[in-house]
């Protein structure tokens, strides 16, 4: 794994369907459903990427963990069970559909001098699961995969990050693939109900991000983290070239829905260093920042200080109604009273369903459980 991919998984991990079976499952129309690199994490279920690069879907009231595929007999291994089709992709769910792109392999063909240029391509796709066939919404000149930089449905909207990547080239000026840089990223967003498509803004550009710090070595990249406070939260990140060695740089930024604004790199990218928003929901934010976690919730006006060194990975922060889980821990964000559940070794908290909680082992899910709140608040 190359060390932009190894940001990714830590980023995305933090940074929301259909079992395998013989009869259409009933599905919750949904406002919002946000889909990271590994996850959908929505009220009745968990769809995931598994360690073989299967999506799968975990029911939280039967805990029935399947394949994401609703044909019969399938043995998902066709291209035409929707299962093989993701490709290890999460998609976005709205009732019986589901949304997500897929990459076109990338072409080259001469430009109007004559050289050969690299060109981009991926397609959006709405999955039907009563009929299960895909539609192809929209055609778009530029990588987007969900399943690197997350995907948005909210509103009847689809967000999604356009990435150009950087080239290399010859002596000649002929590209000749993709260079270990990370190319300009936007924000786009695809109308589901006027088929239109939006720009809204620039989310990264390394000519820029160069300029102000010119030691920066060019392997950027940004990933959703999701919605708190009617803002699509984002993670950014680089390598920045500290000779004699490499070293990461993450900092946190905002799109507000709001008023269309895009608050994104901070005046000084030197002092966030790997600052990272940690778990976002529509009722919680959780961010790290230099040493120390601040949470903020909905109702309280004064956010929660915590010091890191009560997480044992960041990657795994959980964050439910006053309690924020983590690796081994349970605490307690009124009285910050921190509690080390047996059930909780080696396990972290992937969500809450009813009066109860679903855990499962750290890092790529597995090996789902659903114990009670008494089991693991007392």
């Amino acid at each position: 794994m190359n060390l932009t991919r190894k940001i990714s998984f830590i980023l995305c991990i933090s940074s929301l369907m259909l079992s395998g079976c013989t009869e259409t499952e009933q599905h919750q129309s949904y406002e919002t459903s946000y889909a990271g690199m590994f996850y959908n994490r929505a009220e009745a279920f968990y769809c995931y990427k598994t360690a073989n690069n299967l999506t799968h879907r975990l029911d939280f009231e039967t805990m029935k963990d399947a394949a994401l595929c609703n044909k019969p007999n399938c043995n998902h291994t066709a291209t035409d069970c929707f299962m093989k089709r993701l490709n290890g992709q999460v998609p976005v769910f709205d009732g019986e559909h589901g949304y997500y792109f897929l990459d076109d392999a990338p072409k080259y063909q001469p430009d109007e001098s004559g050289k050969t240029k690299v060109v981009l391509g991926s397609s959006l796709y709405m999955h039907d699961f009563s009929q299960e066939t895909d539609t192809k919404l929209l055609h778009v000149d530029a990588s987007v995969s969900n399943n690197c930089y997350g995907l948005l449905l909210k509103d009847h909207n689809i967000y999604y990050i356009e990435n150009l990547y950087s080239r290399e080239t010859d002596e000649n000026g002929v590209e000749t693939g993709f260079g270990n840089t990370g190319g300009p990223m936007s924000l786009h967003v695809y109308s589901l109900e006027t088929q239109e498509d939006t720009k809204l803004c620039e989310l990264y550009n390394p000519a820029e991000i160069g300029r102000i710090y010119p030691t920066v070595y060019y392997s950027g990249e940004v990933y959703m983290a999701g919605v708190y406070d009617n803002k699509l939260y984002f993670n950014v990140s680089f390598i920045s070239e500290t000779q004699p060695e490499l070293v990461s740089k993450i900092y946190p930024t905002y799109y507000d829905f709001t008023d269309g604004s895009y608050h994104g790199q901070p005046d000084n990218i030197s002092d966030f260093e790997n600052s990272v928003v940690a778990f976002v929901s529509e009722d919680c934010l959780a961010e790290c920042r230099n040493g120390e976690t601040t949470v903020y919730r909905k109702g309280n006006e004064i956010p929660v200080e915590l010091t890191n060194e009560c997480f044992n990975d960041y990657s795994e922060i959980y964050v439910i109604n006053d309690t924020l889980f983590c690796t081994g821990k349970v605490f307690d964000l009124n009285t910050k009273e921190v509690r080390e559940p047996a059930v909780l070794k080696d396990k972290s908290v992937v969500a809450k369903y009813g009066d109860s909680y679903i855990i499962s082992d750290i890092g790529m899910r597995e090996n789902f459980e659903k114990i009670s709140a008494e089991q693991l608040l007392k």
